[in-house]
Protein backbone atom coordinates (compact mmCIF):
# COMPACT_ATOMS: atom_id res chain seq x y z
CA UNK A 1 0.00 0.00 0.00
CA UNK A 2 1.10 3.38 -1.10
CA UNK A 3 0.95 6.20 1.89
CA UNK A 4 -2.44 7.75 -0.74
CA UNK A 5 -4.06 4.36 -1.45
CA UNK A 6 -3.86 3.71 2.63
CA UNK A 7 -6.12 7.09 2.68
CA UNK A 8 -8.37 6.25 -0.15
CA UNK A 9 -9.55 2.79 1.49
CA UNK A 10 -9.88 4.46 5.23
CA UNK A 11 -11.70 7.06 4.15
CA UNK A 12 -14.48 4.80 3.17
CA UNK A 13 -14.44 1.99 5.86
CA UNK A 14 -17.26 3.01 8.54
CA UNK A 15 -15.80 5.72 10.92
CA UNK A 16 -15.86 3.39 14.14
CA UNK A 17 -13.22 1.12 12.61
CA UNK A 18 -10.90 3.94 11.23
CA UNK A 19 -8.50 4.69 13.63
CA UNK A 20 -6.70 0.86 14.43
CA UNK A 21 -5.79 -1.10 11.03
CA UNK A 22 -3.48 -4.35 12.48
CA UNK A 23 -1.54 -6.13 10.19
CA UNK A 24 -3.23 -10.06 10.24
CA UNK A 25 -1.66 -12.05 6.84
CA UNK A 26 1.17 -10.90 4.07
CA UNK A 27 2.56 -12.87 1.90
CA UNK A 28 5.61 -10.90 1.75
CA UNK A 29 6.14 -11.93 6.13
CA UNK A 30 4.32 -15.03 6.42
CA UNK A 31 5.00 -16.38 3.30
CA UNK A 32 2.66 -18.05 -0.04
CA UNK A 33 0.21 -20.22 2.22
CA UNK A 34 -3.82 -20.75 2.42
CA UNK A 35 -3.35 -22.83 5.08
CA UNK A 36 -1.52 -20.06 7.33
CA UNK A 37 -3.59 -17.39 6.27
CA UNK A 38 -6.64 -19.39 6.97
CA UNK A 39 -5.49 -19.87 10.43
CA UNK A 40 -4.62 -16.09 11.10
CA UNK A 41 -7.76 -14.49 9.53
CA UNK A 42 -11.08 -16.53 11.76
CA UNK A 43 -12.83 -14.56 13.60
CA UNK A 44 -10.48 -11.43 13.51
CA UNK A 45 -13.26 -8.53 12.84
CA UNK A 46 -13.53 -6.66 10.25
CA UNK A 47 -11.05 -6.82 7.67
CA UNK A 48 -9.52 -5.21 4.32
CA UNK A 49 -8.09 -7.95 2.15
CA UNK A 50 -5.78 -6.21 -1.02
CA UNK A 51 -4.23 -8.35 -4.05
CA UNK A 52 -1.79 -7.57 -6.40
CA UNK A 53 -1.53 -9.69 -9.46
CA UNK A 54 0.84 -10.66 -12.08
CA UNK A 55 -0.18 -7.89 -14.73
CA UNK A 56 0.16 -5.21 -11.98
CA UNK A 57 -3.53 -4.81 -11.18
CA UNK A 58 -4.10 -3.66 -7.51
CA UNK A 59 -7.87 -4.51 -6.26
CA UNK A 60 -9.32 -6.25 -3.30
CA UNK A 61 -12.49 -5.99 -0.85
CA UNK A 62 -13.84 -4.32 2.75
CA UNK A 63 -16.02 -7.26 4.81
CA UNK A 64 -17.81 -6.13 7.51
CA UNK A 65 -17.95 -9.57 9.33
CA UNK A 66 -14.87 -11.65 10.03
CA UNK A 67 -13.98 -14.78 7.74
CA UNK A 68 -15.72 -18.38 9.19
CA UNK A 69 -14.97 -21.26 7.10
CA UNK A 70 -18.18 -23.03 5.82
CA UNK A 71 -19.90 -23.95 3.08
CA UNK A 72 -22.50 -20.90 2.56
CA UNK A 73 -21.85 -17.13 1.92
CA UNK A 74 -22.14 -14.76 4.62
CA UNK A 75 -21.46 -11.13 5.47
CA UNK A 76 -23.13 -7.54 4.45
CA UNK A 77 -24.65 -5.19 1.93
CA UNK A 78 -21.96 -2.38 4.38
CA UNK A 79 -19.00 -4.28 2.90
CA UNK A 80 -17.94 -3.09 -0.58
CA UNK A 81 -15.11 -4.14 -4.03
CA UNK A 82 -12.32 -1.94 -4.46
CA UNK A 83 -9.61 -1.35 -7.11
CA UNK A 84 -6.57 0.65 -6.04
CA UNK A 85 -4.46 -0.11 -9.25
CA UNK A 86 -4.85 0.64 -12.32
CA UNK A 87 -7.32 3.18 -10.63
CA UNK A 88 -8.75 3.94 -7.28
CA UNK A 89 -12.19 3.14 -7.06
CA UNK A 90 -14.88 1.88 -4.70
CA UNK A 91 -17.86 -0.66 -5.95
CA UNK A 92 -20.54 -0.91 -3.58
CA UNK A 93 -23.33 -3.77 -3.21
CA UNK A 94 -26.26 -4.03 -5.35
CA UNK A 95 -29.99 -5.65 -4.14
CA UNK A 96 -29.50 -8.67 -6.54
CA UNK A 97 -28.01 -11.15 -3.73
CA UNK A 98 -26.04 -11.21 -0.39
CA UNK A 99 -23.07 -13.18 -1.45
CA UNK A 100 -20.93 -10.92 0.26
CA UNK A 101 -18.44 -13.91 2.25
CA UNK A 102 -17.03 -17.24 1.06
CA UNK A 103 -14.46 -18.82 2.68
CA UNK A 104 -14.26 -22.91 2.84
CA UNK A 105 -11.31 -25.34 2.51
CA UNK A 106 -10.82 -29.21 2.51
CA UNK A 107 -14.17 -29.98 0.50
CA UNK A 108 -14.62 -32.30 -1.97
CA UNK A 109 -17.89 -30.80 -3.57
CA UNK A 110 -17.49 -27.05 -2.84
CA UNK A 111 -14.79 -24.18 -4.12
CA UNK A 112 -11.79 -24.39 -2.06
CA UNK A 113 -10.70 -20.67 -1.29
CA UNK A 114 -11.57 -17.32 -0.63
CA UNK A 115 -14.22 -14.95 -2.27
CA UNK A 116 -16.09 -11.96 -2.30
CA UNK A 117 -19.31 -11.30 -4.28
CA UNK A 118 -20.62 -13.01 -7.26
CA UNK A 119 -21.91 -16.83 -7.08
CA UNK A 120 -20.03 -19.91 -6.52
CA UNK A 121 -17.31 -20.17 -9.44
CA UNK A 122 -17.95 -16.83 -10.50
CA UNK A 123 -16.55 -14.56 -7.73
CA UNK A 124 -15.86 -10.83 -8.08
CA UNK A 125 -12.10 -11.78 -6.72
CA UNK A 126 -11.27 -15.61 -5.77
CA UNK A 127 -7.89 -16.40 -4.00
CA UNK A 128 -7.63 -20.03 -4.82
CA UNK A 129 -6.09 -22.54 -2.04
CA UNK A 130 -3.84 -23.71 -4.47
CA UNK A 131 -2.58 -20.47 -2.96
CA UNK A 132 -0.96 -18.24 -5.99
CA UNK A 133 -3.93 -18.51 -8.09
CA UNK A 134 -6.23 -15.36 -8.23
CA UNK A 135 -9.23 -15.32 -10.28
CA UNK A 136 -11.40 -12.24 -11.33
CA UNK A 137 -15.12 -12.21 -13.36
CA UNK A 138 -15.79 -10.14 -16.01
CA UNK A 139 -19.15 -9.04 -13.87
CA UNK A 140 -20.32 -9.46 -10.40
CA UNK A 141 -23.76 -9.16 -9.31
CA UNK A 142 -23.53 -8.67 -6.19
CA UNK A 143 -21.31 -5.32 -6.42
CA UNK A 144 -21.62 -2.27 -8.88
CA UNK A 145 -17.88 -3.52 -10.39
CA UNK A 146 -16.25 -4.08 -13.35
CA UNK A 147 -13.59 -7.25 -13.53
CA UNK A 148 -11.06 -6.36 -11.00
CA UNK A 149 -7.73 -8.25 -12.39
CA UNK A 150 -6.81 -10.50 -14.84
CA UNK A 151 -9.38 -13.28 -15.98
CA UNK A 152 -6.55 -16.17 -14.39
CA UNK A 153 -3.46 -14.18 -12.43
CA UNK A 154 -1.23 -14.94 -10.33
CA UNK A 155 -1.15 -13.32 -7.10
CA UNK A 156 2.19 -11.01 -6.59
CA UNK A 157 1.40 -9.56 -3.03
CA UNK A 158 -1.47 -10.44 -0.37
CA UNK A 159 -2.23 -8.61 2.40
CA UNK A 160 -5.08 -8.73 5.22
CA UNK A 161 -5.37 -6.21 7.81
CA UNK A 162 -8.00 -6.00 10.54
CA UNK A 163 -9.68 -2.88 11.30
CA UNK A 164 -10.96 -1.63 14.42
CA UNK A 165 -10.39 -3.22 17.81
CA UNK A 166 -9.50 -6.73 18.25
CA UNK A 167 -12.40 -8.99 18.65
CA UNK A 168 -12.40 -10.03 22.78
CA UNK A 169 -12.18 -14.00 21.52
CA UNK A 170 -8.89 -13.28 19.63
CA UNK A 171 -5.28 -13.34 21.36
CA UNK A 172 -4.02 -10.38 18.96
CA UNK A 173 -0.34 -10.85 20.00
CA UNK A 174 0.66 -12.45 16.69
CA UNK A 175 0.75 -9.74 14.73
CA UNK A 176 2.34 -5.90 15.55
CA UNK A 177 1.74 -2.88 13.92
CA UNK A 178 5.04 -2.23 13.91
CA UNK A 179 5.88 -4.89 11.00
CA UNK A 180 3.98 -2.41 9.04
CA UNK A 181 6.10 -0.36 6.57
CA UNK A 182 8.03 2.64 8.23
CA UNK A 183 6.57 4.82 6.12
CA UNK A 184 2.90 4.08 6.10
CA UNK A 185 2.95 3.70 10.31
CA UNK A 186 4.54 7.78 10.00
CA UNK A 187 1.28 8.32 7.62
CA UNK A 188 -1.07 6.63 10.22
CA UNK A 189 0.66 8.44 12.73
CA UNK A 190 -0.04 11.74 11.57
CA UNK A 191 -3.58 10.76 11.13
CA UNK A 192 -3.70 10.27 14.59
CA UNK A 193 -4.62 6.69 14.19
CA UNK A 194 -3.67 3.94 17.42
CA UNK A 195 -0.86 1.71 17.34
CA UNK A 196 -2.12 -0.58 20.37
CA UNK A 197 1.10 -3.08 20.09
CA UNK A 198 3.66 0.48 20.25
CA UNK A 199 1.94 1.63 22.98
CA UNK A 200 2.12 -1.72 24.96
CA UNK A 201 5.84 -2.44 24.17
CA UNK A 202 6.76 1.18 25.28
CA UNK A 203 4.46 0.54 28.47
CA UNK A 204 6.36 -2.45 28.87
CA UNK A 205 9.93 -1.21 28.04
CA UNK A 206 9.10 1.51 30.78
CA UNK A 207 8.08 -0.74 33.62
CA UNK A 208 11.52 -2.40 32.94
CA UNK A 209 13.61 0.56 33.50
CA UNK A 210 11.54 1.46 36.63
CA UNK A 211 12.15 -2.66 37.64
CA UNK A 212 16.05 -1.83 36.57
Amino acid sequence: LSPLQLLFLNHNIPHKYKDIWRPIFSTRKDGESFSKLAGLIINRGPTVLIVKDNEGNIFGGYNTQSWKIGPNFFGSSDSFLFHLEPVMNIYESTPFNQNYQYFNMKQKTMPNGLGQGGQLEYFGYWVDSEFGRVVTSPSCTTYFSPQLGAQEGKISDLEIWGVGEEPEDIDGGSASVLNMDPELQAVMEMMGKTFHSKAIREVDDKENEEED
